[in-house]
């Protein structure tokens, strides 16, 4: 193989390993705040769920319809969409983790 063709090697691996890194960072983010969407609901959940308000769905005002309370998305804490993501991430961990062998085995410190 030629230095050339070794350049051009390294420079796919690094560029593949460094968006794959941005990819990482932005479902954990993603993961996180939906993880703090969850604490909140759980300890409404465990004080007064009646008063619980989800986006989008109706809400009878003898629960507080101009309370100040966080509005919980139906969306954003959907069990299988949070499956997915973890299952991406961990995809995404393995792909890292074997771009950046690869990159050692290139002579490229990671």
């Amino acid at each position: 193989m030629t230095q050339d063709e070794q350049d051009a090697i390294m420079g796919r691996t690094l560029r593949e390993h460094t968006e794959c890194c941005k990819e990482l960072a932005a479902i954990t983010a993603k993961l996180a705040i939906i993880g703090e969407e969850l604490i909140s609901l759980g300890k409404e959940l465990k004080g007064r769920p009646e008063l619980v308000y989800f986006l989008g769905r109706s809400r009878n005002v003898r629960f507080g319809e101009n309370r100040d309370t966080q509005n919980f998305s139906p969306a954003s804490i959907d069990g299988n969409s949070i499956a997915d993501l973890v299952t991406a991430l961990q995809d995404l961990h393995v792909k890292r983790d074997d771009l950046a062998q690869r990159l050692r085995s290139l002579g490229h410190a990671v």
